[in-house]
């Protein structure tokens, strides 16, 4: 279940300035350094946090559950699918299914293969979808019912689908002599069994999208002012059918020299497709979006460095629009930051949730680290109804369960459907010939 949103707070967040965002949203880092390789997140309906991420040490596909009273569990999915310096796992895709089935996909550099991890009932299960794949990105959906792998093989365009009887088949959808395409893909499914895959030309530095055609895979590439774009294309439909993709612009020398611009480009493959800058600058080197009810985000960093100008870093949010982003944090703790596989999501009710690896440098008492770290709205009170729209339901932020029933708020609005006002013994409910009313409505 997913609650309405009123337009004026979706406003309220989009335009909040740097000093509000610490009201809107908290910042929370998970323990442990270099463990969020190729980050992957969703949020479910119940406002539980998945992630998906490969620790660069121990080498571990890993998921980690956060809830909304900050409780982090974590699990290692699949081991060995990755090799410090030389195999690093950069890119991985998930989907959490409603219910609770987890499906993540990633590219064993080890070994090199094609995995999916999938927990079922607390088991986790690791399919090899082929062999002797050479790549670097991939991203999991379901479509017409049948779960659905895109991702990068020795520099084509691959989507695997899994049958009613479990069985898996693979297609090329792309692919181009000399040329690497299917770099970092992302897949979207919308109206009218659309699906459509973003993915990068490494070698011309161009974004490709592969779409289904009458049941034959088709690509277009969009017209564009802009070279060496589409990196870490992210894609989704509007209800409307239009596509809108966010990728970047690559560096020279990313992470190390300044990164260039965020480019948006929006259309669909009959009418075409048109392509924007933001307004700002040094933006694009890592990016996310997400798609919520009537409102898409875009999630980036400020990765500045030049010979001219001063050291500057930073993290963006953006809402719907190409204009200028707002600042999540810059000059976090007045130290060096390079932010990596910065992702986003929409919330059950369609708040952004941010969540990066943070490369900080050390400072004064504060030692280098590279933790995972989050930003979610602010629920004071842990019942799953952020701060900022508790007011909504008439809810008290500091009192988890407003009428005292034994279900929070959170719970009675996401998972029961029900009203945190009334307790459950006055729930409406069918007549009962008891001489008692049930449902307390007189």
């Amino acid at each position: 279940m997913r609650p309405l949103m009123r337009p004026a707070l979706l406003v309220a967040l989009a335009l909040f300035a740097a000093p509000a965002a610490a009201q809107d949203l908290e910042r929370v880092c998970l323990p442990n350094n270099d463990e969020g390789n190729g980050l992957s997140l969703q949020v479910d309906d119940a406002g539980v946090m998945h992630l998906a991420r490969v620790a660069r040490v121990g080498r571990s596909l890993l998921y980690t559950r956060i809830e909304a009273d900050r409780t982090v569990t974590t699990e290692v999915a699949a081991e060995n699918v990755s090799r410090l310096l030389t195999a690093e796992v950069e890119d991985t895709g998930m989907r959490v299914e409603a219910d609770g089935t987890v499906h993540i996909c990633v590219h064993n550099a080890q070994r090199k293969r094609m995995v999916l991890a999938s927990r079922a009932a607390g088991v986790w299960t690791v399919t090899t979808l082929e062999s002797n794949v050479e790549g670097g990105g991939c991203d999991v959906t379901r479509y017409r019912g049948n779960l659905t792998v895109v991702y990068e093989d020795d520099g084509a365009l691959k989507v695997a689908t899994q049958a009613a009887n479990g069985t898996w088949s693979i297609v090329t959808a792309d692919q181009v002599g000399g040329r690497r395409v299917g770099v970092r893909p992302s897949v979207a499914v919308g109206p009218n069994d659309a699906i459509a895959i973003a993915h990068r030309d490494a070698t011309q530095g161009a974004l490709r999208i592969s779409y289904l055609n009458f049941g034959a895979w088709t690509t277009t590439v969009p017209a564009s002012m802009f070279t060496n774009g589409g990196v870490q294309p992210h894609a989704s439909f509007a209800p409307n059918g239009t596509l809108t993709v966010v990728h970047g612009i690559a560096g020279t020398n990313p992470g190390l020299e300044s990164d260039v611009f965020l480019l948006r480009t929006v259309g669909t493959p009959v009418a075409g497709f048109a392509t924007q800058r933001t307004n700002d600058f040094n933006v694009g080197g890592t990016l996310g979006g997400a798609r919520g009810d009537g409102v898409h985000y875009t999630a980036t960093r400020l990765l500045t460095r030049s010979a001219i100008f001063p050291p500057d870093d930073g993290l963006l949010l953006y809402t719907n629009d190409t204009g200028s982003g707002v600042f999540l944090e810059r000059g976090f703790q007045n130290r060096r930051h390079v932010y990596k596989f910065v992702r986003v999501a929409a919330d059950p009710f369609d708040l952004p949730v941010v969540v990066f690896l943070d490369e900080a440098s050390a400072s004064f008492d504060l030692p280098a680290e590279a933790p995972v770290c989050y930003y979610r709205p602010v629920d004071t009170d842990g019942d799953r109804i952020p701060d900022a729209v508790e007011g909504d339901y008439g809810t008290n932020p500091n009192d988890a369960d407003s009428d005292d029933d034994g279900r929070t708020d959170g719970e009675e609005v996401l998972i029961d459907g029900t009203d945190p006002l009334v307790a459950a013994a006055c729930q409406p409910r069918a007549e009962l010939c008891n001489g008692l009313d049930d449902d307390c409505d007189g």
